[in-house]
């Protein structure tokens, strides 16, 4: 399919998924070349266990128990399936499955297996399912008796084709990158043989131009203002349900109303407002419609934060429309269709193109070559470069976190994609900016506050979140825990080694040593090299036997369960405390050692240098913001900061916060952690504090009657208070079973 040849599609019907204690129920191979079908055969086979077959599966394929008794058994039909496979590759979707339920009866295919499943979600990332049946759909290929073995080979064997086209069609630089990256795994990875017959079909001419895809970045549009009636903020909102109710686009309820009028009275009057609205009240548009009117009455923005990324997705996707619709023809021709909206999300969920570059030309795992190539499809496609339209599985999150914007600089002076304006992370961060209701998470919403009390950004750095005065949050019960989660902090023994492993390298499963920040190091810098790798080694033996004697202290003074220790005065107060406080200066002065290392370092790299070209420079450049990295970041992630949160896990005073140390049960590592008693004074103090209103709303928010208690976890002082039912009747509405 993809080179002259035999090939054959091959699928199974079975009656489970276990290729050890499952059987074959039915065999389908189609014999080809690219170009023509030279065979088709199929055969259902007897089981040797009959009581195998479920109902379930009898269902969904369609071969019940009866069909399958005068079939011949495998043995029968070994034959004529070894002739079919022989010489020829074979080609499935998911095919490694079917080739070991073969190998359990005997049967070994001659050739490396072409699998559509992981080449369909390379050169397809963004299709809504990989299952063979909605690609086919997607590709127009017509199948009868789908999950019967024919129709599913010959399927797979059209879909190849189909993919075959794609490769294509894809632009030259993006089939050029994924021949690098097959080039890099040496064949380890599956799919590398086949991409690299694909590149041989449909070569990449000339060198990798990727044309900027954006504006420049200090392209920066206010929200669009308009002219409104010289009526109140309440009036307008409520005259702007009433017009909806009328028009047949909303059901009037009058707790919805109360709500937009309380938070249009609060947003007028520049104060704070709690609200609590049972089920049903529609309280998004309760304070889109308010903040909507105002954001563009004044060409400002006013920011929403949810828990949940379903309730940002809704604003966008079900509530903006909506809100157009009720705002149509009440504050001046065309203002609905002026009306913006933005969803941002933290840094992590946008991919980093120029990190994509230096993946791909570094990648050698076959696992992180499959997400690795994914990406590098997708972003020649997507416009917003979110993580969230690839549906990566949990196990390819550590990929993408060294693909992801959340440690780039993202300065337009050091960045060819920031400059050209195809960066995902500036372009969102635009998007934001230019609009008039930006969606946010409570997560990003405190890590900016955090970051912009800390070190606000630098000219040319577009903010977290724009400026706005007015702030909504939804899910507000939510809100104490987020920033809890965040100002804790925690350091184990698999993160120091993780720093460890990032500056000496590490060796990979194939026993193959990956290059670390020593190893990347130019020639004329091999004497910092030398002093890195001196430094980790010097670091490994302090660290080591100070995480040793915290999981024994765990052992011995944590609960039988889960081996947690809190550290209040009668633990610190043990004699073994004593070693750990000993050991940990040890360990931290170490660490110390090792981010001294890694500064010299990053001082003896000139990027600026005139006689270096182009390339090295940016190889340079990037080098040197590693090293600086692993020197000294946020969040705990460099040498200078894991001495750090030592020293304040250690040193933490315990009428302030929590500390703890814990062991897993599994592999015995050690962890510390430190926690704050309240979060009350710091969101007052970076958020309330900083803005002019700020709605607060939820469905449980109130405890007996009383907001007292979440104004205390939350810091808010003295807002204005509501409390509104729901409009369902729920004695007429709801059945109890």
């Amino acid at each position: 399919m993809v080179s002259p040849g035999i090939y054959a599609a091959i699928d199974l019907e079975t009656t489970g998924l276990d290729a050890d204690t499952d059987e074959i129920t039915e065999v389908g191979i189609v014999r080809c070349t690219p170009d023509e079908v030279l065979d088709r055969w199929s055969s259902l086979v007897r089981l040797r266990d009959p009581e195998k077959l479920s109902l379930r599966v009898s269902r969904m394929t369609g071969i019940t128990p009866s069909m399958l008794l005068d079939a011949p058994p495998f043995e029968d039909v070994a034959g004529k399936v070894r002739e079919l496979l022989a010489g020829a590759t074979p080609i499935g979707h998911s095919v490694r499955w079917d080739l070991e339920f073969l190998e359990g009866y005997g049967v070994r295919a001659d050739k490396p297996a072409v699998d559509t499943f992981p080449l369909a979600q390379i050169l397809d990332p963004a299709a809504p399912s990989h299952s063979l049946d909605d690609l086919c759909k997607r590709y127009g290929i017509e199948r009868e008796d789908r999950h019967r073995a024919m129709a599913d080979a010959d399927g797979a064997r059209l879909l190849l084709l189909a993919l075959r086209e794609r490769f294509g069609e894809l632009p030259e630089a993006v089939r050029q990158d994924l021949q690098t990256i097959a080039a890099n795994t040496g064949f380890t990875w599956d799919v590398a043989r086949t991409l690299t017959e694909l590149y041989e079909e449909h070569p990449a001419i000339g060198a990798r131009v990727r044309p900027g895809k954006g504006r420049a970045p200090g392209a920066v549009e206010e929200p669009a203002r308009v002219q409104v009636p010289d009526e109140s903020l309440a009036e307008l909102a409520g005259r702007a349900f009433e017009r909806a109710a009328e028009a047949g686009l909303l059901d009037r309820r009058e707790e919805q109303l109360a709500m937009a009028s309380a938070a249009a009275e609060a947003i007028e009057a520049g104060e704070d407002l709690i609200v609590e609205a049972g089920t049903g009240t529609g309280k998004s548009l309760a304070y889109l419609v308010p903040a909507a009117i105002r954001a563009l009455s004044r060409g400002e923005r006013a920011i929403v934060s949810t828990h949940t990324r379903n309730l940002q997705a809704q604003l966008l996707e079900k509530d903006l429309p909506r809100l157009r619709d009720v705002l149509r023809g009440l504050i001046g021709d065309d203002a609905d269709n002026k009306l913006k909206m933005a969803v941002l999300k933290g840094r992590g969920n946008y991919l980093c193109r120029r990190e994509l570059q230096r993946a791909r030309d570094r990648v050698d795992d076959p696992e992180e070559a499959q997400v690795v190539a994914r990406a590098t499809v997708w972003a020649s496609e997507s416009k917003t470069g979110d993580r969230e339209e690839l549906r990566l599985i949990q196990s390819a999150d550590k990929y993408w976190e060294r693909l992801s914007a959340a440690e780039a600089p993202c300065r337009s002076d050091n960045c060819p994609f920031a400059a050209d304006g195809s960066c995902f992370l500036f372009n969102a961060r635009r998007r934001a900016a230019e609009a008039h209701l930006v969606a946010v998470n409570h997560a990003l919403l405190v890590a900016h506050a955090d970051q912009e009390m800390r070190a606000p950004p630098a000219a040319d750095i577009l903010p977290a979140i724009p400026a706005a005065d007015v702030l909504v949050v939804d899910e507000a019960q939510e809100l104490e825990g987020v920033a809890t989660s965040w100002l804790s902090q925690s350091i184990s023994e698999e993160a120091v080694a993780g720093l460890f492993n990032a500056v000496a390298g590490r060796k990979g499963r194939d026993e193959r040593r990956s290059a670390g920040l020593a190893e990347r190091l130019p020639a004329e810098a091999r004497s910092k090299a030398s002093a890195l790798r001196a430094a980790v080694a010097a670091a490994e033996g302090p660290v080591d036997e100070f995480f040793a004697l915290c999981a024994e202290f765990a052992a011995e003074h944590g609960r039988r369960d889960d081996e947690q220790v809190l550290l209040d005065r009668d633990k610190r107060a043990q004699k073994r405390w004593s070693e750990v406080e000993v050991a940990a200066e040890a360990a931290c002065r170490s660490l110390d050692s090792l981010a001294g290392a890694l500064a010299a370092a990053a001082d003896a790299l000139k990027p600026d240098n005139p006689d270096v070209n182009k390339e090295e420079q940016d190889k340079l450049t990037d080098l040197k913001r590693d090293l600086k990295n692993h020197e000294q970041s946020a969040r705990g992630r460099s040498a200078r900061e894991m001495a750090g949160l030592i020293r304040q896990v250690l040193g933490a005073n315990a009428d302030e916060v929590i500390s703890w140390l814990a062991k897993q049960q599994r592999g015995g590592e050690a962890s510390l952690h430190t926690a704050p008693f309240s979060v009350s004074g710091w969101l007052r103090g970076h958020i309330w504090d900083r803005k002019e209103t700020s709605l607060l709303t939820g469905a449980t928010l109130s405890y007996e009657d009383s907001y007292e208690r979440l104004r205390s976890e939350l810091g808010i002082a003295e807002p204005r208070e509501r409390t509104l039912g729901s409009p369902f009747d729920y004695g007429r509405q709801a059945r109890v079973y």
